[in-house]
Order: structure tokens, then C-alpha cells, then sequence
């Protein structure tokens, strides 16, 4: 290019320089373009060099462009694509230029100057540059083609081999893979055989290995844990040296049986150095060589205390079955709502459920209706959280028929369970008792105080008898002396009478003491019933229906038919007030048997036959505290003026004069009922009641010793006894009298003797003088019933009673009757 520029400048061609500049520099840039393959660049290139080597020879001619162009082109050609490019080359060149020299010739132009050579001329020109091209492109495309053969080859071999160099890395990779696994499976297994040295050597289970003898080879540290043995110890001993005698058999046949395979664990005792027993679980499996057994390896677990603890388990189980099947305790489950779970049978018995009952049940549906809930909540919420009740909590329960129970309680929850169990034991007797001794107590306390109140009130009756002896006594000697139809008799009558009305309150008094003889005769208590059934009904409203229930075939009682009737119109009358709007009066007799459970609780009962008198009515009913006070004297729930309160008073003295008892039980709002017991008259006692005769009351001139402490009433009886014709020695105490005996015994006829007196009483008095002389007949007389100490006298030897205050009729036949016996 740069050897043209001198002609192109010369001929002023300065538009081919331009172009020639362009498409080198295009040409540069493009064979430098990355973005193309090789072979389009090689095309292009080739495209651009052959129009240029045209462009010069179209307007230099072949003198000035040469043919170095046109061959170069085809050299390039052969050098790109190899000796078929060439030859293309080498005929496209003589077509070019063949075409070339007839289009300027022809056709003229700027440029056909240079093409003036002849055509032969020509014609050789374009042989020699096609020999020139052929001789120059076709060895360089053959050179080419065998190189690229060649090349092709090598590339072959180049690829082959790199496909060996990658296989070959491959393996090597693959071989320093396996190298690196090989590292890192030792390395693991190093770690692994590391960590479990480390494992065997400290887990707490054994693990030993036998030789085929039965030899111990190893054994890891835990082995002085079971054994208390060291490695070194007992390795080489024969493992059969630390089992347990009764177990060794067993196991060496189940040793036996590895050979046929793992056998599967076992339960057995082994012996430590210090000779103690512990249990282990063993498992075993054999060690084979060619099918032939080499060895045993295996595991034991130290399971003494598990075994301790299944032991104590079922010690407690035993202990909790026998405590559950007691015979002498309740043992119970319940839920922490207290729903009953299980119970033993004792429980069961006692409360009358089945076990499927009990199941639906809870612990309040048993509770009495008395008895408080807060305690037992209380017991319930101290066991929740404190896992055991502190204390025994009594509590009044009921059975399925109703009946009242009594236990003493405790409760301790079971763990790991919402549940408590509890022991109970039956305090229902005991409960009984105590509250039967409570009222025996009670009862004892109501009698000592009724006989205390019957002492006082017999005391004061006893006074106020010997205040009215001297008005009585006194007005009927009056009488005695005075014509019956005058003023002053009128008055003494009066006096009388109303002396003689005190003087039967004073006897209700005495009869509530029981200080005042009762005039008892055998008697039907039904008929005697029957014959006040008419005096009842004209007495009591008749919107209250009165009905008798009367046994038949009814024992006879010995009592007095008078206070008979008194208890049946009082309590009457009572039930008639307790009913102010109708009701309905019961009276009951009936033959009854008292035995001594009934009178082991009931204070005053004594064991034997009697007849019962019921009187019950359905009115107003009584309170407790109005119960602990029915009887005593003056005591009464009416309204000032409508009663004295000694209706009932009287009545207990009649029954206890009657030997009898006496209950009544009553309810606020149902009513009241009063149970009296009357003892039977036994056969041999019931007789003909003989009617003595009048004897004659005057006396004889008899000497008669009067002992009485009360002046008043001494001076009376003398001068009575001295209007009827007895001579009269008065004493005012026992010392006097047995001073005046000692001295005129043999003029004494009879001694009539107070029993009641100041110092030497009645009864020493009575002593003393019998034992002056046994013979003498002695009367003594008392403001008190036959009984206590008048029935001692009667039985150390006083002939008869005389009930005071005197009376002129019944004094005066007394002594008469006395001094006539034989």
C-alpha cells in the first residue's frame, strides 16, 4: 500500500488513498473483532484484500498494481481454507482480470490507457499470474490442508489425551477423595472407638466378655460399682464365682443354650466382694468363630434398688391389702372431690352399700344431718396440702337404713394421684356409752336433785304438819266439848277444815318425797282405767278425741287406786291445756318386760316385769330445758295463777312410792307422751284383803311413855290420851325417855316415839329401849310415808306407825290395836 501511494499522489488519485486507508483500518478492527468467529473474519478479510488488489490493478493496470495482490489473495486463501480455496482463487483471478481488460477496453474510460497492451500480452500476463498463484497457493494450501490434517490429528490426540488427564484427574480426585474419606473415617472411627472407650469405661452398667470356659476377659470400671471388685481382680476368674448359688444353676443352663443364639435377658443375684447380695438384669449374646462358639459378651444392669423398691412396694401392697381387708378398721378411697372410690368390706357392711352403691356415693350424701361440714372440709383441705391430716377428726355419719355411726377419721393423700386414702375406726359403742353415761349423769344429777328437792320439800311439810297438829288437834278436842250446833262450833268446824286443807298440801309434798304411806292393794290397772274413761271425757272439751288402748289378759300391780286416778287426771288435764284446739288423748296399758340394756341407760330402772301406762297426746309438745324441770316441785310453763307445779311433782313421788319408773319423752310441735311402769304383784302376794274390825278405842289406865321434841304437839297428844283414859309420862328428846324407861319400865305399857328428833334420834331411842327389854311394845310415829328409815324401825322391832299430825280417830285405834296383841 504504501508503495502505490507515490503513483496515486502522482496521478492525483487521492480518493483511492482514501479508500485504501479505509479498508486497511477496517480491516485491522475487524480481524481484532472478538465478537466473530475465525473463520467469517477470514472470509471478510480475504473479501476486502481481493477488491482492493482489483481496485488497483482496475485503475494502475497491471504494470503499476503487480500481481503480488492477486497472488497474495489466493495465498491467503489457500493459507485460510486450504488448496480448494486456492484453486477458486486462481481461477477467480483470471476471470477477474480477463473481465477487467474487456470492460476497459471495450467500454474505454479514465483507466483504459492502462490496459492498452495487447491481448496476447494480456493473456500471458494472466498465465504467469496464474502460474505464479497456483505455484505460490497450492503447496501453501497443500502444506496447509496436511498440516491441518495433521492439526486435526493432534487435536485428536490433544483431545484423547485430555480426556486421559481428565480421567486421570478424576481418579486422582477420586483417589484423594477416597483418601480424604479414608482419613476421616479413621479419624471418625479413632473418635468413635475414643468416645466409646470413654462410653464403656463410664457408664455405670457392666460390660464384660467371656472366653469360651466361662473365663472373664474384660470388664469395664462400673464392674467395682456392682461387684466391688477392680479390673485387675477378677479378670481370668470364672464368672460363675459371683453369682448367687440359688441362681447359678439357671444361668449356666441359659449360658448353655447361646450357642443356639441370643437367649434374651435375665433377672438374677450376684455376690460383691463384701459377701452382699444385688440384684442385676443380664443381657447376653454369643461370640462365633467359623459357627463355633468363642466366647460371650454382655451387659448387666445394677437393679438392687429397683428390686429393693418392687420388694417394699409389695410389702406396702401387702401391708395396704391387709390394711384395706381389715377387720377392725374402715379403709377407704376417695377422689379429691370426694367421690368414694373403693372401700373394704368392713365399710361396706357398716354402711349397708355394695361397692357398685358406694361408686355413685359421695362423702357428704353419708354425713349426719347434725353433724358440721366445716370440720370436714377442713380434714380435706389440710390433706390436699399437706399430703396427710394432722389430727383424727370424729365424725358423725349415717348408713343406708338411717342409723347413726360414729368414727374417729384420717386421711393421707396417695402420691402422684388426686386421691386420698382413709382409716377409719367404729367409736359408735364407745360414742354410745359415753353419751349413755353422759345421761346416766344427767340422770343421776335429776334424781340426786329431785331427792334433794324431796328432802327439802318433806322437811318443810314435816314443820308445817307439826304447826298444824296443834290447830287441829286442838279445834276437834274443842268440838269434843262443845254442842255441835252453837256459832262457835260453826267457826271451830271451819278452822278445822281449813287446817285440814293445808294439811293436804302438805301431803302432796310428802307424796312427791315419798314421805307419806300410800294405801296399796292389788288391782287391774286396765279396769281402774275404765272406770275414770267417764270422769275424762266430762272433764276434757270434746274437740279432743280420747281413745284407749287397753291389753287384755293384764298383770295385777299393788297400788293405791286414789293416786291411780290423780296421775291419770293430771296428765289428763295437762294434755287437755297442750291441746287448746283439738287433738287426740291415747291411754295405753300394756304388759312389758324392762331388762337390764334398758335399765343400764335408763337411771332409777330396775330389771322385771311390769304394766305400762302410756298417756300421750299430739299437742304443743315440750323443749329440752322444759323437760330437765317437769318434775320438780312448783315448776310449771302455765300462766300465774292457772297452776301450783306440783301436778307433776306428785306424780313422780306416787310412782317412785310405787317402786315404779316414770319417763316422758316430747317434741316441739308433735306432742308429748308419759310412760309409767307399775311393778307386777307377784302370785303368792296377791290375797284376800282382810277388813279388820273396829276395836275399842278407850283406854285402860295403860301408862303410856310419849316422846315428841315439839312442845305443842306433846301437850296435845298427853291430854288427848288423857281424855280417853290413858296415864301419860311426856319426854321432849331420846335421852329423856331412855332416862324415864330405865327408871318406870315395868309401869310402861306401850312407848309411842317421834322418829324425827334432835340429838338421840327416834330410831337410837327405839334401840336402846329394846334393848332394855325386847318385849316392849314401841309405836312410832312420822309426818313421812312408810319407808326408809320407818321401815328400819318397823324391822328392829316397833310394832306400828302412826302418821302425824294426829288424828283423835287413827291415834287412838293404833294404840288399842297395840296394846291388845298377845
Amino acid at each position: 500500500m504504501l508503495a502505490t501511494f507515490p503513483i496515486y499522489i502522482q496521478k492525483r488519485m487521492y480518493s483511492l488513498i482514501a479508500l485504501d486507508v479505509g479498508f486497511y483500518l477496517f480491516l485491522i478492527f475487524y480481524l481484532f473483532l472478538k465478537g466473530r468467529s475465525y473463520k467469517i473474519r477470514g472470509y471478510i478479510w480475504i473479501v476486502l484484500v481481493y477488491l482492493l488488489a482489483i481496485s488497483f490493478h482496475a485503475v494502475l493496470g497491471p504494470h503499476y498494481a503487480r500481481p503480488a495482490w492477486l497472488v497474495m489473495t489466493a495465498v491467503m486463501a489457500a493459507f485460510l481454507f486450504g488448496t480448494r480455496a486456492a484453486a477458486a482463487a486462481v481461477m477467480l483471478n483470471i476471470a477477474i482480470l480477463l473481465t477487467l481488460y474487456w470492460a476497459m477496453v471495450t467500454a474505454g474510460g479514465p483507466w483504459a490507457g492502462v490496459y492498452s497492451e495487447p491481448f496476447g500480452r494480456w493473456i500471458m500476463y494472466i498465465v504467469n499470474i496464474s502460474i505464479m498463484t497456483l505455484v505460490c497457493a497450492l503447496p501453501v494450501g497443500f502444506l496447509l490442508n496436511r498440516l491441518d490434517i495433521a492439526l486435526k490429528h493432534e487435536r485428536k490426540s490433544l483431545e484423547n489425551l485430555s480426556e486421559e488427564a481428565q480421567k486421570l484427574q478424576s481418579a486422582y480426585k477420586a483417589l484423594q477423595r477416597e483418601s480424604e474419606e479414608r482419613q476421616e473415617t479413621e479419624t471418625a472411627l479413632k473418635a468413635s472407638e475414643e468416645k466409646f472407650r470413654n462410653l464403656v469405661e463410664n457408664v455405670n452398667e457392666v460390660i464384660y466378655s467371656l472366653d469360651e470356659k466361662g473365663n472373664l476377659t474384660y470388664v469395664n470400671p462400673a464392674i467395682i460399682r456392682i461387684l466391688g471388685y477392680r479390673e485387675s481382680e477378677i479378670i481370668g476368674r470364672p464368672f460363675s464365682d459371683f453369682i448367687f448359688k440359688e441362681d447359678l444353676e439357671r444361668q449356666i443352663n441359659r449360658f448353655k443354650r447361646l450357642s443356639d443364639g441370643p437367649i434374651g435377658s435375665d433377672e438374677y443375684r450376684v455376690l460383691n466382694k463384701a459377701g452382699e447380695i444385688r440384684w442385676v438384669h443380664g443381657s447376653t449374646r454369643p461370640i462365633l468363630k467359623n459357627g463355633m462358639l468363642a466366647g460371650l459378651e454382655g451387659v448387666l444392669f445394677d437393679i438392687t434398688d429397683r428390686k429393693q423398691a418392687e420388694e417394699a412396694m409389695i410389702e406396702a401392697q401387702q401391708r395396704y391389702q391387709s390394711l384395706f381387708n381389715s377387720k377392725t378398721n374402715l379403709v377407704f378411697v376417695v377422689d379429691d372431690r370426694g367421690n368414694y372410690l373403693a372401700a373394704n368390706d368392713l365399710a361396706l357392711d357398716l354402711f349397708g352399700y355394695t361397692r357398685q352403691d358406694l361408686a355413685n356415693l359421695n362423702y357428704l350424701q353419708l354425713l349426719h344431718p347434725d353433724q358440721s361440714l366445716e370440720p370436714v372440709t377442713k380434714a380435706l383441705k389440710e390433706i390436699s396440702e399437706t399430703g396427710a391430716q394432722q389430727q383424727l377428726l370424729e365424725v358423725k355419719l349415717k348408713n343406708r337404713t338411717g342409723q347413726t355411726i360414729y368414727v374417729q377419721s384420717g386421711g393421707t393423700l396417695i402420691p402422684g394421684k388426686n386421691e386420698i386414702i382413709g382409716v377409719a375406726r367404729d367409736i359408735t359403742d364407745q360414742k354410745m356409752a359415753e353419751e349413755e353415761k353422759k345421761s346416766l349423769a344427767n340422770q343421776l344429777i335429776h334424781a340426786q336433785k329431785m331427792e334433794a328437792v324431796g328432802i327439802l320439800a318433806g322437811g318443810i311439810a314435816h314443820d308445817f304438819n307439826n304447826s298444824l297438829q296443834g290447830i287441829i288437834g286442838y279445834s276437834q278436842m274443842l268440838l269434843l266439848d262443845m254442842p255441835g250446833d252453837t256459832p262457835e262450833a260453826g267457826k271451830l268446824r271451819q278452822i278445822e277444815a281449813t287446817a285440814l286443807r293445808a294439811s293436804e298440801l302438805t301431803k302432796q309434798l310428802l307424796t312427791f318425797s315419798r314421805r307419806i304411806e300410800s294405801k296399796l292393794r292389788p288391782i287391774d290397772l286396765k279396769e281402774e282405767v275404765r272406770q275414770l274413761e267417764n270422769l275424762l271425757r266430762r272433764t276434757i272439751p270434746r274437740m279432743i278425741d280420747i281413745e284407749l288402748l287397753l291389753e287384755s289378759g293384764q298383770n295385777v300391780i299393788n297400788s293405791d287406786p286414789s293416786q291411780i286416778e290423780q296421775i291419770i287426771m293430771n296428765l289428763g288435764i295437762n294434755a287437755r291445756d297442750a291441746m287448746p284446739h283439738g287433738g287426740k288423748l291415747t291411754i295405753e296399758t300394756e304388759n312389758v318386760v324392762l331388762d337390764g340394756a334398758y335399765c343400764n341407760t335408763h337411771l332409777g330402772a330396775v330389771p322385771g316385769n311390769y304394766v305400762m301406762l302410756s298417756i300421750s297426746d299430739n299437742g304443743t309438745g315440750m323443749d329440752r330445758d322444759t323437760l330437765e324441770h317437769i318434775f320438780e316441785p312448783f315448776y310449771t310453763t302455765k300462766d300465774p295463777g292457772k297452776g301450783t307445779g306440783l301436778g307433776l311433782a306428785i306424780i313422780y313421788g306416787i310412782v317412785k312410792d310405787h317402786g315404779g319408773y316414770i319417763v316422758c319423752d316430747s317434741e316441739l310441735g308433735k306432742g308429748t307422751i308419759f310412760r309409767i311402769y307399775f311393778p307386777v304383784l307377784e302370785q303368792d302376794r296377791i290375797g284376800h284383803l282382810e277388813h279388820q274390825k273396829n276395836a275399842e278405842i278407850r283406854g285402860g289406865g295403860e301408862t303410856i311413855l310419849l316422846v315428841d321434841d315439839d312442845k305443842s304437839i306433846r301437850e296435845l297428844a298427853e291430854e288427848m290420851l288423857r281424855r280417853f283414859g290413858y296415864t301419860v309420862i311426856a319426854a321432849a328428846d331420846g335421852e329423856k325417855a331412855l332416862e324415864i324407861y330405865r327408871e318406870k319400865q315395868e309401869y310402861i305399857s306401850l312407848v309411842v316415839l317421834d322418829l324425827i328428833m334432835p340429838g338421840m334420834g327416834g330410831h337410837k331411842c327405839l334401840e336402846e329401849i329394846l334393848r332394855v327389854d325386847p318385849s316392849q311394845k314401841v309405836i312410832i310415829a312420822s309426818g313421812y310415808s312408810v319407808g326408809g328409815s320407818t321401815n328400819e324401825a318397823l324391822k328392829s322391832g316397833a310394832k306400828s306407825y302412826l302418821k302425824k299430825p294426829y288424828e283423835i280417830g287413827p291415834m287412838l285405834k293404833a294404840i288399842r290395836q297395840v296394846l291388845d296383841q298377845a
